[in-house]
C-alpha cells in the first residue's frame, strides 16, 4: 500500500504541473489546502459526511481538514479537484477527478459531489455531466438520478428540451426504487413546467399512495388544483398538509392567499395567526407575520400591524415588513425612522421596495443623500407617479403585497375580531415564544441500520422563562424510537417566552422533526 500511494503522489505532482503549465498559472488554488500529515482518515466516512453536509462551505471544510491528516491518495486528489472547482479551474478539477476515478474506478459519489458543486454555483451544464457520469460509474444509484433529474429541471426553465430528459431521469428513478415518493413527485413537478396537468395530478397522487403523510406532496397538489381552476380541491389539499403538520409554512400562507382572494378575510387572518403561532424560522415565519401586518393595516389596526412588522423584520429582515413600518411611521410623521426602514429596504432590494419607494417619493428627494444612500440612488431611479401617494397609497400598497385579497368584508371582520373572545386562537399572544437554543434530534445509529425513517411534531409548553415545561408528542408517522430522539431534543430547546400585553406567558408551540437517512 505504501508504494501505491508513493506512486500514486508523483502521479499526481506530475498532472500538476502539467495542468498548471497549460494554464499557465500555478496551482493556487491548493495553496491553502497543502496536507499535513498527521492522524489517519478512514476516506469512505469522510466522504460520506460530505454528501450528508449541508453548504458549499461546510463541504469544503471536510476537506480541508482531510488534507490536514493522512488522506488515501483518491482523497487527497479528489479534494484537490472539488476546491479548484470553487476557484473557475474546470479544468484542473477534471484532471483532479481522472487521477480520483484512476485509483478508485467505482467512486460515484466523487462525480456526485462535482455535479452538486457545480449545480450550486449555477453551472448546469457541468453539473450534468458529472451526474451522468455517476450514473455510467455506478448505474444503480438513485442520488445520481435525482441530481441529473434536479438539474435538468432547472435547465428546463430556459431549455424547454431538457424538461423531457428530466422526466426521464425521475421515471428511471422511480424504476429503481417504486417504493419512494419522491421519484413520482418529481416527476409530478416535471410534469406541471410541461404544461401536462392532468398527468401531474396521476404523479401526486401515486406520490401519495407511497407517502400519505407528506405535507409537501398536499401542497404541491394544492398548487395543481388551483392552477386547474379547483379552488375547493386546493383547499382541501392544503388544509390536509396543515393537519399533518401545524407548522409547514408554505400551506399556512398559501391557504391564507386563497381565502383572501375569495373575500374570506376572517378566515385568512385566522389561518395566518394561527400559522404564526407554530411558525418562526425564516422565510416562512417572517412572510406570515408580514402578510397578517398588511391585512391589520388595511383593517386600520396600526397597532397590531406595528407589532407584527416589527416581528417580521426582526426574525428575518423582511423587506416588506421594513416597509411597512415606515408607511406607518410616515403616517404617525416620524419621517426620520420612516427613512431609517426604506433605507434598509433600498439596500436590500429596491426593486421589490419599489411601491413605496415611490409612494414617498417628496420625502426621499428631500432626504439627505449623504445620510441615505440607498434612497439617494433610488430618488434619481424612481419617479412619482400620477397615481395616490403618501398616505393615500395606503390601500394599493396592501393590495401590492396581499396580492389578489378581496377586502370587501373588511368592516364586517374587523368587528368580528373585535368581538372575539380573549382566550381565542387569533388573541392568544401578542408575540408567541421565540427559539434561543434549539437542539437537534439525534438519529439513533440503530435507526438508520434499520432504515427507520420518519417525521415527529413535538409540541412543547413553555414556562414564562422560556423553558420547556412539558413536552409530548402531537402526531407522528415514525417509530417509537425516533419519537423518543425527538422528545428528547424539544425538551432542550429554550426560548424567549410569549407575551400578553408586554408580560411573558405560558404558551405552547408544535416543533418538527424528521428523519431522513441518506442515500449512497
Amino acid at each position: 500500500m505504501k508504494d501505491v500511494a508513493s506512486t500514486m503522489t508523483r502521479s499526481i505532482r506530475t498532472r500538476r504541473g502539467k495542468v498548471a503549465a497549460l494554464l499557465g498559472l500555478g496551482l493556487l488554488v491548493c495553496s491553502t489546502l497543502v496536507p499535513s500529515r498527521s492522524l489517519a482518515v478512514n476516506p469512505i466516512q469522510l466522504l460520506q459526511e460530505m454528501a450528508e453536509t449541508d453548504g458549499d462551505d461546510a463541504r469544503r471544510a471536510k476537506c480541508a481538514e482531510a488534507l490536514r491528516k493522512e488522506p488515501a491518495p483518491f482523497v487527497e486528489t479528489f479534494c484537490h479537484g472539488y476546491e479548484a472547482i470553487y476557484s473557475g479551474f474546470d479544468a484542473v478539477a477534471a484532471e483532479y477527478l481522472e487521477l480520483t476515478l484512476r485509483a478508485k474506478p467505482d467512486f460515484a459519489l466523487a462525480c456526485i459531489l462535482y455535479g452538486d458543486a457545480y449545480r450550486s454555483i449555477e453551472r448546469l451544464d457541468l453539473s450534468e455531466r458529472y451526474f451522468r457520469r455517476a450514473i455510467e460509474i455506478q448505474p444503480q444509484r438513485i442520488d445520481a438520478r435525482f441530481g441529473l433529474g434536479q438539474v435538468l429541471l432547472e435547465k428546463g426553465m430556459t431549455e424547454p428540451a431538457a424538461l423531457k430528459d428530466a422526466l426521464e431521469a425521475f421515471r428511471q428513478m422511480t424504476e429503481q426504487d417504486p417504493g419512494s415518493a419522491e421519484g413520482w413527485s418529481n416527476m409530478a413537478n416535471v410534469l406541471v413546467h410541461m404544461d401536462r396537468l392532468s398527468d401531474a395530478e396521476m404523479m401526486y397522487k401515486k406520490a401519495l399512495e407511497k407517502e400519505p403523510k407528506d405535507p409537501f406532496v398536499h401542497d404541491q397538489l394544492a398548487s395543481l388544483y388551483l392552477r386547474q381552476g379547483r379552488p375547493e380541491m386546493a383547499e382541501a389539499s392544503w388544509k390536509s398538509a396543515l393537519a399533518l403538520n401545524a407548522s409547514y409554512g408554505p400551506g399556512v400562507v398559501e391557504l391564507s392567499m386563497l381565502f383572501g382572494r375569495d373575500g374570506r378575510l376572517l378566515d385568512a387572518i385566522q389561518t395566518l395567526e394561527k400559522g404564526r403561532l407554530g411558525v418562526v424560522a425564516p422565510p416562512w415565519g417572517p412572510r406570515i407575520r408580514r402578510n397578517l401586518g398588511f391585512a391589520y393595516l388595511r383593517l386600520d389596526d396600526r397597532e397590531r400591524a406595528t407589532a407584527l412588522f416589527t416581528e417580521a423584520w426582526t426574525q428575518g429582515g423582511d423587506i416588506l415588513a421594513a416597509c411597512g413600518l415606515a408607511q406607518i411611521r410616515f403616517e404617525a410623521k416620524d419621517d426620520a425612522r420612516a427613512l431609517g426602514y426604506l433605507e434598509r429596504a433600498a439596500t436590500l432590494d429596491a426593486a421589490l421596495a419599489a411601491p413605496f419607494l415611490d409612494a414617498w417619493h417628496a420625502q426621499i428627494a428631500a432626504a439627505d443623500p449623504a445620510k441615505y444612500p440607498a434612497l439617494g440612488v433610488a430618488a434619481k431611479a424612481t419617479h412619482a407617479t400620477s397615481g395616490p401617494a403618501g398616505v393615500d397609497a395606503n390601500h394599493a400598497l396592501v393590495a401590492y403585497v396581499l396580492e389578489g385579497w378581496n377586502f370587501s368584508a373588511a368592516e364586517s371582520t374587523r368587528d368580528a375580531l373585535l368581538d372575539r373572545p380573549s382566550d381565542s386562537m387569533v388573541a392568544d399572544y401578542d408575540s408567541p415564544a421565540t427559539p434561543l437554543h434549539q437542539e437537534p434530534a439525534i438519529y439513533p445509529e440503530s435507526a438508520q441500520e434499520k432504515g427507520l425513517e420518519g417525521q415527529v411534531v413535538v409540541v412543547v409548553t413553555i414556562d414564562e422563562n422560556g423553558k420547556v415545561v412539558n413536552a409530548k408528542i402531537q402526531a407522528s408517522r415514525a417509530d417509537a424510537e425516533l419519537e423518543r430522539a425527538a422528545l428528547n431534543a424539544a425538551e432542550k430547546w429554550t426560548f424567549a417566552p410569549a407575551t400578553r400585553y408586554g408580560q411573558p406567558v405560558r404558551s405552547t408551540l408544535s416543533l418538527p422533526f424528521k428523519f431522513t437517512r441518506k442515500r449512497g
